[in-house]
């Protein structure tokens, strides 16, 4: 779920009041603590690029904050809670989140390096080619850009083999 803690917590409430004998027990504090117990709140994405300037210093509320821009998950802290095959799921959809996050990161990253060298360009108008060359704000949209390119081209890879594979399998078919 992405929801904040309080809005996960009061639909936990509602959905255990049918269960238990004295729902006026459940409040929203114990179910919150037991929430944090068994569960995090993931901040799969590093924010929109403005956000990001605007907030630097203010350090985000992890259990309230309810910016889609971070995309909030909340996961269970151990997967043994659940059955081996629902377990092998939440393990490739935290794998296929974590490369998400990586790949927006490396996004980000190459944005800030843009940003960095343009201004460095605007500073000094009359540069030498030379200069350009050794410049390490241009130097890091090099890198920020290999960085993403990595991702791009995995994405690529995979496309490219569920292609080939649909090929085989309707020539198989003829």
């Amino acid at each position: 779920s992405s929801l904040p803690l309080s809005s996960l917590a009061n639909n936990a409430i509602e959905e255990l009041a049918v269960f238990t004998k004295n729902p006026d027990r459940l409040s929203v504090e114990s179910v919150s603590s037991k929430i944090k117990l068994l569960a995090q709140r993931k901040q799969y994405l590093s924010g929109h690029p403005q956000l990001l300037l605007r907030k630097a210093k203010a350090k985000l509320d992890c259990f309230e904050n309810e910016d889609e821009c971070f995309m909030w998950r909340w996961e269970l802290a151990t997967i043994d809670l659940l059955p081996p095959k629902e377990a092998s799921k939440v393990k490739k959809a935290r794998s296929l989140r974590r490369k998400l996050q990586s790949h927006h990161k490396s996004i980000i990253n190459l944005i800030s390096s843009i940003d960095k060298a343009t201004s460095w360009l605007k500073n000094n108008p009359s540069a030498t080619s030379k200069l350009l060359l050794s410049a390490p704000s241009l130097i890091k949209v090099s890198d920020m850009e290999e960085k993403v390119l990595k991702f791009e081209r995995e994405e690529e890879k995979a496309r490219l083999f569920v292609e080939a594979k649909k090929i085989i399998e309707e020539a198989r078919q003829k």
